[in-house]
């Protein structure tokens, strides 16, 4: 019998449709999955019609258990999750069907088959754990421990996304490596064919099967998969793991590295930005009536204007960690130019009222979506993070409520650094290394409380950039 096995699909149908593709044409005579058939990547819904379409056997993976999870676990795991796994379990959550879901609810976590009385087990880590990791850097006792407690005579197992057979007495070991997201280097699409033959008596009286087995790479679209990622507004990590065939951890080390070529938006549906010219004179336009808002409810215009220079010179200096564009960064302009149009009522809870105001000002140039997200950055300004129990923030898309969470961690710094003394910082340098970001900031006379500030409130950029903050103070 001639089996098709793959594994580690993550929500990438042009990938896994390539491989169906070339398995078809080996001839095969089933597939069986290996679990995590969803995440990371935008095609969850459709990657499990696939399946159901193909009759696959199929196992549950720990990411797929994870997606299962987020109800009962997504307020803990906003605050401890980075925010790159965070999403990618929220996005996943939120766009499959109820029958998808059905679906990877009723996958077991392992199955015992027989072909030609050849006894298999089919796991997404190892025989023991769901999250055991089997490679070929295993040592030779941890298989031969495996080989005696699961009893068969084939072991299959993923979630390493890292292809590898190894045999210790007559127990077979594979894993197939990853169809949707591989991690050893190579972009291309990784599944193996496995033929099984009959038992048959040796000389020796005792049955063995022919065990046959080849690894196949399969190219695919893999700008197309990683045009989709862009246009829905994924974090650009997702695509570079894709592109270079590393995990999500590797790419994130040092992402000012990344080469990421500037897309045909026509091509991905994203509707083109205009000309800067364009874009600009259309800002300034809609500003004013921002500007207007704020100075009706009294900000302090010195204080406003010095913390939308900072927060957008954080932004820009900023922009090869989150990778967000211009949309956001005018976004980001208007929550700075608005974030205390609540003081005016009192300081205590002074973000919650500006939050109300933004929302219910009929007369900014935004559309719904924007309002939303603008009053929102305004809120987190100071005091809590974002929270599974904020409504406001919870009726965002899960690709939405990550953007709020980066840029209103560099306006609470922003903020951070003109209080209590107004206009003391008169330009700063971001560096940042895989465990650190450094603002160095050039002020007129010393700074020791806007120091101990911005840090408080930087708390929640370290978080969202998973590095530590440090300031530095260099006096004019």
């Amino acid at each position: 019998m001639k089996i098709a096995v793959i594994s580690n699909l993550h929500a990438n149908l042009p990938a896994l449709e390539a491989v169906l593709r070339h398995a078809r044409e080996q001839e095969v005579e089933a597939f069986w999955c290996l679990g995590d058939l969803i995440g990371y990547h935008p095609h969850p819904d459709l990657i499990i019609s696939k399946l159901q379409e193909l009759d696959a056997v199929s196992v549950l993976g720990n990411f797929d258990r994870r997606v299962l999870k987020f109800p009962t676990k997504k307020e803990k795991w906003r605050l401890t999750k980075r925010s790159e796994e965070f999403l990618a379990v929220q996005w996943a959550s939120e766009n499959l069907s109820p029958s998808s879901l059905n679906y990877l609810e009723n996958l077991p976590e392992e199955i015992k088959t027989a072909v030609e009385e050849v006894k298999i087990l089919l796991v997404h880590g190892d025989p023991c754990s769901i999250k055991g990791r089997l490679t070929s850097e295993t040592s030779k006792n941890r298989f031969r421990q495996l080989a005696a407690e699961s009893n068969v005579d084939i072991v299959i197992t993923g979630y390493s996304h890292l292809p590898f057979y190894y045999q210790i007495g007559d127990t077979h070991f594979f894993n197939p490596g990853s169809v949707g997201s591989p991690f050893d280097g190579d972009p291309r699409a990784s599944y193996l064919i496995l033929e099984v033959g009959p038992k048959t008596r040796g000389e020796d009286h005792l049955l063995s099967s022919e065990v046959k087995h080849h690894f196949f790479r399969v190219e695919y679209d893999t700008q197309s998969t990683v045009n989709s990622i862009r246009r829905i507004g994924l974090p650009e990590a997702y695509a570079q793991c894709l592109l270079r065939g590393q995990n999500l951890e590797t790419v994130l080390v040092e992402p000012e590295k990344w080469v990421v070529s500037v897309p045909d938006e026509e091509s991905w549906g994203k509707k083109p930005y205009p000309s800067l010219q364009i874009r600009q004179a259309e800002e300034d336009q809609q500003l004013e009536k921002v500007i207007q808002l704020a100075k009706k409810n009294g900000s302090n215009l010195d204080h406003m204007y010095q913390v939308v220079f900072l927060a957008l010179n954080l932004f820009d200096k900023l922009q090869p960690l989150h990778r967000l564009g211009p949309e956001e960064r005018y976004w980001l302009r208007c929550g700075a130019l608005l974030h205390d149009i609540g003081k005016n009522e009192g300081n205590k809870n002074h973000h919650k009222t500006a939050l109300a105001k933004i929302l219910e000002e009929p007369d900014l140039p935004f559309t719904d979506r924007e309002q939303h997200i603008i009053s929102l950055i305004a809120r987190y300004h100071r005091k809590a993070w974002p929270q599974e129990k904020h409504d406001s923030l919870v009726s965002l898309p899960a690709v939405d409520q990550r953007k709020v969470a980066i840029l209103a961690s560099l306006l609470r710094v922003a903020d951070g650094l003109d209080s209590p003394s107004r206009g003391n910082v008169q330009a700063l340098e971001v560096l940042f290394t895989p465990d650190e970001i450094i603002i160095s900031c050039q002020v007129k006379r010393k700074a020791a409380k806007e120091k101990k500030r911005a840090l408080g409130k930087g708390e929640l950029l370290e978080f969202t950039f998973d590095r530590n903050l440090h300031i530095e103070w260099h006096q004019a």
